[in-house]
């Protein structure tokens, strides 16, 4: 069984094998330390999204920026809560608004106000997830594949370009799982309920998310299932065993739900806020909500519409969008999003997934499955971060879908993939290493046949040459896929053309229109139009 830190052996064989191979250590040399290494990264990832990253609708916010940045300038306005309409449009919580509008107070409402701070959480998530790599691998030079993946992640970068609220809820969610990466290492396997802070900030983590989108619940519900299976494998007594879970329910639900409210204090303090009279305006309360204060009864009426809202985001019937991308499809990189054409330089901007990425989302996530069955720990770390982002997508099938709701997932996508290569090249090298003993053991009965554990491959040479070559290979692969949808990320000028022959072939990366709707969707309602939850809303080409 292998640790989190992966410092235990997992045995192959019973015994060590007879001539001892050259060896080199898988944890690096640390020619520069890791805070540099990050603050690299950092900087590298900045600049990865700043480049042509002011892009505009006539200076004004393009695609769902239409929302979250004027939602945010109102904001800055009115005390900390949106203008109220009347009508049911604000359908998130603030705290992702709120970050937007800091970017806004310090450099106005442009471009560069509403998107400095969704830049900056892109870039930390991927900080993150780099530290998350290093502390899974101990290795500085698997822990950087992973930055340059993700960094080059055509998803994350082309949305957290832009002032959407996903840009914090993949900082968030990766953070999550940094803390409790850091709590199972510091506990060193054990689960000790009472030294627990970093459970504690897992929770804060939680609460902020949830504080950005709901669908944060989701991560902190598989934390508390992690928390309960790693009890349960790890802790003996049944006094501790209830002790553990109750002080998890404290970590990943009352903390939560605390850091949820308080960031709705702003809410609470105004009298102009959504709903925030409804009650008293002679609305029914919520079932069994009645014995609670005036207030929050008010909230959970708000909340009941924001529920409705999302759940009448549904593909059924006349709910029908072309742009959709299910869950599945992400694999494909299908239906990519189309942001802004700009005729004057010939340019396009989509949200477009890199194939020779994502791709491989269904092997990680699999192999992480068939990894954690066999008792290694460290992939945990994958399966949780790609079953808390992907998951409750496959639940919800009939939910309206698209390809940027897979930006939580990128990250972890990265790293599992570097982490599958680690395990390919684990393989690939223990069979040269026994091929080439083979000669000296054929004198050998089969009973004294030996093999390498997987620790005692992954110090050889052959592991460190085998490891290099198909990283490098993979990653010079990964990278002409980047290359050939650097043009729609970036709307370089004069490419418009080429991005429409790039799409063109590919499988469900068409470019949808008003001529060809109905031959990509003959099904679609021949009204040209979409039932959205507040009314009919005519398809936006």
């Amino acid at each position: 069984m292998t640790d989190l830190t992966s410092r235990q052996k997992e045995p192959l064989a019973h015994e060590k094998p007879q001539q001892p191979q050259e060896r080199h250590t898988e944890k690096d040399p640390q020619h520069i330390s890791m805070p540099v290494i990050y603050f690299i990264v950092f900087v590298s990832s900045m600049l990865a999204r700043m480049f042509r990253g002011l892009y505009s609708d006539g200076n004004t916010p393009i695609f769902d920026e239409k929302h979250y940045a004027v939602h945010a300038w109102e904001m800055t306005l009115n005390g900390g809560v949106e203008n109220n309409f009347g009508y049911n449009i604000i359908v998130h919580p603030p705290l992702g608004k709120y970050l937007i509008a800091l970017g806004e107070v310090l450099f106005g409402n442009t471009p560069v106000g509403w998107r400095i701070f969704p830049m900056i959480a892109g870039s930390l998530t991927v900080v993150l997830i780099t530290a998350i790599a290093y502390r899974l691998t101990r290795s500085q030079g698997l822990a950087i594949s992973v930055a340059l993946l993700a960094t080059f992640d055509a998803v994350l970068l082309s949305v957290t370009r832009l002032a959407l609220l996903d840009s914090f809820t993949g900082l968030f969610i990766v953070l999550i799982v940094y803390c409790l990466l850091r709590y199972f290492q510091d506990q060193d396997g054990k689960v000790n309920i009472w030294e627990a802070t970093w459970l504690a900030w897992a929770g804060v983590s939680g609460g902020l998310m949830m504080s950005v989108k709901v669908s944060g619940v989701y991560p902190m519900a598989f934390a508390g299932l992690t928390l309960v299976m790693m009890t349960l494998l790890r802790v003996e007594q049944v006094r501790d065993m209830f002790i553990n879970i109750g002080m998890g329910l404290v970590y990943f639900f009352v903390v939560p739900v605390t850091v949820f409210f308080v960031i709705y204090t702003p809410w609470f303090a105004s009298e102009s806020s959504v709903y925030r009279h409804a009650i008293e305006s002679g609305e029914d309360p919520v079932a069994g909500t009645g014995w609670m204060p005036l207030g929050m009864q008010n909230f959970f009426y708000y909340y009941s519409k924001v529920m409705e809202f999302h759940t009448g985001l549904t593909t059924r019937g006349d709910n029908f969008f072309p742009y959709e991308s299910k869950w599945w499809e992400w694999m494909l990189g299908a239906r990519p999003m189309l942001l802004k054409t700009d005729e004057a330089i010939n340019a396009r901007y989509d949200i477009v997934a890199n194939p020779l990425v994502w791709g491989l989302l269904g092997v990680v996530f699999l192999f992480s499955v068939y990894k954690v069955f066999t008792k290694r720990f460290d992939w945990a770390v994958v399966l949780f971060g790609l079953s808390s982002a992907w998951i409750p997508w496959i639940m919800f099938t009939t939910r309206q879908q698209y390809l940027f709701y897979c930006t939580t997932v990128a990250p972890f996508l990265a790293l599992g993939i570097v982490m599958l290569i680690r395990e390919l090249a684990t393989a690939i090298s223990r069979g040269r290493i026994e091929k080439n003993n083979q000669g000296t053991e054929e004198d050998n009965d089969e009973d004294e046949k030996v093999s390498l554990t997987v620790d005692e491959v992954r110090v050889t040479k052959v592991f460190a040459k085998v490891l290099k070559n198909t990283i490098v290979t993979y990653m010079v692969i990964a990278g002409l896929g980047f290359m050939a949808l650097t043009p729609a990320i970036y709307g370089i000028p004069g490419t418009a053309g080429y991005v429409e022959k790039v799409k063109d072939t590919m499988p469900r990366w068409e470019t949808i229109t008003e001529d060809n709707l109905y031959e990509l969707y003959p099904s679609a309602p021949e009204s040209n139009e979409k039932k959205g939850p507040t009314g009919p809303v005519e398809f936006n080409f």
